[in-house]
């Protein structure tokens, strides 16, 4: 595993469409190896806790043991829980995951809608 770390702010506002944003909405992961991505709740967000994370047609729900979303998959260990969700992206070329959080707040649950970063492998 890399240094190469990624964190992605999450934001409840019940008001807007999608409820869920996040930000950065592109992941740039240009460096071939490994890198974590962690998306935690942004400062001063209504409260929520993350639900699941919908990722290459698997939903992952809180709590998870962790996984991956298939057999040749660059993405691996996605672990779900009530502050933060994590995985690991082994970048060798050009990827593109599209996900979808949810989370919970006040006993509803709210959607970002489909999320689709993209990354280039570096050289």
């Amino acid at each position: 595993m890399s240094n190469d770390e990624h964190t992605i702010k999450v934001s409840l506002d019940t008001s807007a469409h999608p409820p869920v944003s996040v930000h950065p909405s592109d992941v740039d992961l240009k460096n071939k190896g490994a890198h974590k991505v962690v998306w935690n709740p942004a400062d001063g967000t209504a409260e929520f806790t993350f639900y699941s994370l919908r990722i290459d047609g698997t939903t992952y729900p809180n709590p998870t043991a962790g996984g991956s979303p298939g057999k040749n998959s660059p993405l691996s260990d996605i672990n779900v829980s009530d502050k933060k969700i994590t995985l690991k992206d082994k970048v060798d070329g050009r990827i593109d995951f599209p996900y979808e959080l949810v989370v919970l707040s006040g006993g509803k649950t709210y959607s970002s809608g489909e999320v689709r970063p993209s990354a280039d492998g570096g050289t």
